[in-house]
């Protein structure tokens, strides 16, 4: 954060995207079902343990503020997920073409930080 804050200069030199085309890279290279289906998997798994903690909280709620506390945590973080999947079940990737000033741009930044080694 200090360099995001204080030094931008440095920040966009080495945190810099703009170099990287996604029409290079087919969308086939770009897919891993395996750790897609993978990770998928562990989600619901943490989802259908989500569960039994949020009972085990509000079983407990009435003994301490604490439990209170961690309960409205768990209801906020379950309605923040619910509303971001609603909002955006699934990512989808636009195919973008580049115009002639933005691969001039690209061209002009990739010669600007290219590291002299």
């Amino acid at each position: 954060m200090d360099l995001y804050f204080f030094h931008h200069d440095e920040f966009e030199r080495l945190y810099n995207c703009s170099l990287y085309n996604v029409d290079q890279i087919p969308l086939e290279k770009r897919q891993h079902k395996i750790l897609g289906i993978f990770l998928f998997s562990l989600s619901t798994i943490c989802e259908i343990l989500y569960i039994p903690c949020m009972f085990s909280i509000w079983n407990r709620m009435a003994n301490s503020h604490c439990y209170k506390i961690m309960f409205y945590i768990g209801v906020i973080d379950r309605v923040a997920r619910d509303r971001d999947f609603i909002k955006n079940p699934r990512p989808r990737l636009t195919e973008t073409r580049m115009t002639e000033t933005e691969t001039e741009m690209q061209n002009l930044t990739r010669d600007r930080y290219r590291d002299p080694r």
